[in-house]
């Protein structure tokens, strides 16, 4: 019987899409080269978007003074904020956005209004320098792309290939990779996932039955 559930435990592991939480939030903002956290200045808010004036810069493609709009079809902002007031913004795609109120912000150090965990590893993931590494691994990164098509470029090439262009899925035209989250979330992890639950019923089902046949 332990054999069984085993192989039915790796089955649903293997069929289940990888699905981020909002308690993940921070590691997303942190490893994820597309993603952006800065502190910036609300301009705007409506039911369907947010306007934010960039004025500090944590990781991520940013400019200072620029306006960047998010759509907040499924935002999280932690306390009540409003228009004017200056806040941490971090935006992983446009299904994740969360703006966090600052309680204070001092010589690169922040800390946040709320005390959720969430939270608080947000907050000592900027005071302990992660995200200052992560955002120097982020420009090296970008600084290597670059060379790279310029080195492409200068060559000349015998045969003629079709370059396909880069991914631009974060606000504000942020280089990289597309999230692995998004990668796998579409319709191919859908059907594993229904075919996964599939055959843990179809294979539940057969052991009930045998189950009960010993048992007459």
């Amino acid at each position: 019987m332990k054999k069984i559930s085993t192989v039915l435990l790796l089955i649903v592991v293997i069929f289940v899409p990888n699905v981020s939480f909002a308690g993940d939030i921070p590691e997303w903002l942190l490893q994820d080269e597309d993603t952006q956290t800065f502190i910036g200045e609300v301009k705007e808010m409506t039911e369907e978007s947010v306007t934010l004036i960039q004025r500090y810069n944590i990781k991520g493609e940013f400019e200072e003074g620029s306006k960047q709009t998010y759509p907040v079809r499924s935002s999280l902002i932690l306390g009540d904020v409003k228009a004017g007031e200056t806040v941490l913004c971090g935006y992983a795609d446009e299904n994740n956005l969360t703006l966090y109120k600052i309680k204070k912000f001092e010589n690169g150090r922040i800390e946040l209004s709320d005390d959720y965990p969430m939270t608080k590893r947000l907050e000592d993931y900027i005071n302990n320098g992660d995200f200052a590494k992560a955002e120097l691994k982020r420009l090296l990164n970008s600084s290597d792309k670059d060379t790279g098509k310029h080195t492409e470029q200068s060559e000349p090439k015998e045969e003629t290939s079709v370059k396909h262009p880069d991914k631009t899925d974060a606000i504000g035209g942020a280089d990289g990779s597309t999230s692995i989250v998004i990668e796998n979330t579409g319709m191919v992890d859908i059907w594993k996932f229904v075919v996964g639950i599939g055959i843990l019923l179809v294979t539940t089902g057969v052991l009930l039955i045998k189950r009960q046949k010993r048992t007459r």
